[in-house]
């Protein structure tokens, strides 16, 4: 289980730099153009499947940017054609959420990242988006080994509501019937199971099947060796701001625990050095 950790530890850090690789610049480009770009810096790590797991969207990556008022962010689940990368440009006041998905082709492990971008100059968004990320991490540093999932989720809600936000759902899927959730597990993390299968998309399914969901309801107990994701999506309670997302992993090793986060070099890069 530790070789596997070290593996998600590794992923989530080679996304970021994808990441940050293809944020250079992009003033004017759409979001399919940006889409392009993470696939093309992906296809540069062998080590890795070409696309991502989280497919739809296809190849796994979500792009999104939109103005005021935003109906670009105010997707309800990626998984619709209508939230896939299209041709809405990235402007200098555009507020965007990019994501990517990408795994490990020896363990099938995944280091799944993703933030919301923003460049432009309007104090209140700056300091909307440092709030959210904050939260965020708050929740990633409550969790601690032979805590519940259901009692995390708990905690988060009452953090987000005591700093005037609220979570809203951002995926869809039938093996989470409460349909909101904070995060789920990296499958594979904390068991002796494989999710490789004889091909990427039977390891994508085993992702996608497998995953215990952060929600209301889920007991599942922290182990002292697991991994799990932490990907709220916040919007104030008045939802004048733009909705924010920022993905962060959280890791367990032999009770040793990491927050992995490395988006700093990717706000370098996207002219976001107000979050640093």
């Amino acid at each position: 289980m530790q070789k596997r950790i070290s593996v998600i530890e590794r992923t989530r850090k080679t996304a970021s730099n994808i990441l940050s690789a293809s944020l250079s610049n992009v003033r004017g480009k759409t979001e399919k153009e940006i889409r392009d770009r993470i696939l093309e810096e992906t296809a540069k790590h062998a080590e890795l499947f070409p696309t991502g797991w989280y497919d739809p969207p296809p190849g796994g990556i979500a792009v999104l940017f939109d103005n005021v008022p935003y109906k670009r962010l105010q997707f309800d689940t990626l998984r619709k054609e209508e939230a896939w990368p299209a041709e809405s440009r990235c402007e200098s006041e555009s507020v965007g959420i990019v994501y990517l998905s990408p795994v490990d082709k020896a363990t099938g492990m995944f280091g799944d990242t993703g933030l919301t971008l923003y460049s432009g100059q309007d104090e209140n968004i700056r300091q909307h988006l440092k709030t959210c990320l904050q939260l965020v991490l708050g929740v990633a540093e409550k969790a601690e080994v032979g805590m519940r999932f259901n009692d995390l989720y708990a905690f988060a809600m009452d953090h987000f509501r005591a700093e005037g936000q609220k979570m809203i759902g951002w995926m869809t899927t039938t093996h989470d019937p409460l349909k909101i959730n904070l995060g789920h597990t990296v499958p594979g993390s904390y068991d002796d199971g494989t999710v490789l299968g004889v091909t990427f998309e039977d390891t994508k399914e085993a992702i996608r099947s497998r995953r215990v969901y952060i929600n209301q309801e889920e007991a599942f107990m922290i182990p002292p060796t697991c991994a799990f994701t932490v990907e709220a999506r916040l919007t104030d309670l008045e939802a004048k701001l733009p909705n924010a997302f920022f993905h962060v992993i959280v890791t367990f090793t032999d009770g040793r625990k990491r927050v992995l986060t490395d988006f700093d070099t990717v706000f370098r890069t996207a002219g976001m050095d107000y979050m640093l």
